[in-house]
């Protein structure tokens, strides 16, 4: 969805734990994307959330 421009915003969650590696967020895509923060929480349990707007190429 995010190469064929169809995702406009994102939200992720944070979980404050490291593993060695894993399933990538964005499976195979190697498309470059430019993210605008919109918004930023943390919690006391150590979890993030963010909210991002896709920045467009072809903005008008």
């Amino acid at each position: 969805m995010l190469d064929h421009d169809l995702v406009e915003q994102l939200v992720l969650k944070v979980n404050p734990i490291v593993f060695g590696h894993g399933i990538r967020l964005f499976g195979g895509s190697t498309r470059k994307v430019e993210l605008a923060l919109l918004s930023a929480m943390s919690y006391a349990n150590g979890v993030s959330l963010l909210r991002y707007d896709v920045k467009r190429g072809d903005a008008a």
